[in-house]
């Protein structure tokens, strides 16, 4: 932990059980599963940092191809799977090599994000599909975000004052927003709301 091997001398001994009072499992999981098995994993805050922007990485990209399957309709651009598949299963043939099972996931992420409102819903859906299922791998489930009720309408409200030129209230609302631990990212399919960090 912080650089220091964990021991009752030095009271810096963290449990699984605690870890997951104030961290999510799939925290845990993602941070044990993006190192090597064969290497020591520093549970101090820079691994929690890291681990907690990939997760969030992760998790916006798949929210937006939700948001993406049920709106797009071009179909300017492709993305094949199958060159991703092969470089994950090589990365977990090689001694189990995590690290790089992870670097291929992400490397999809990053084509697909470049692309995501000119891709085709039936590649996106194959891409969350793979996605998903590699995450399973590893015991990490990502669900769709849940938006309450109350930041809906101010997106909403935001929606009609963009609509309407009223652009210093739109400003104001997404401040507040922002304030409530929300983010909203304007896409060509409309506002996707995203839990901040």
């Amino acid at each position: 932990v912080d650089g220091k091997k964990m021991s009752k001398s030095l009271g810096n001994i963290v449990t699984i059980d605690e870890f997951i009072q104030t961290h999510s499992v799939n925290l845990f999981r993602y941070a044990v599963a993006s190192h090597h098995y064969r290497s020591s994993i520093d549970m101090g805050g820079s691994t929690i940092t890291q681990a907690t922007q990939s997760l969030s990485t992760i998790e916006e990209s798949l929210a937006r191809m939700t948001l993406a399957i049920g709106n797009n309709k071009k179909e300017n651009a492709r993305i094949a799977i199958e060159p991703y598949e092969h470089d994950f299963t090589s990365a977990m043939n090689d001694d189990f090599n995590t690290p790089q099972a992870f670097a291929v996931v992400f490397n999809l992420i990053n084509e697909t994000n470049k692309k995501m409102w000119n891709v085709s819903a039936h590649d996106l859906k194959t891409i969350k599909k793979w996605l998903t299922s590699k995450l399973a791998l590893f015991g990490i489930s990502i669900e769709n975000p849940k938006t309450p009720r109350a930041i809906a309408k101010m997106v909403k409200k935001r929606e009609l004052s963009r609509a309407s030129q009223q652009f210093a209230q739109s400003d104001a609302l997404r401040k507040e927003i922002e304030g409530l631990g929300y983010k909203i990212e304007d896409t060509p399919a409309g506002p996707l709301v995203l839990k901040k960090l």
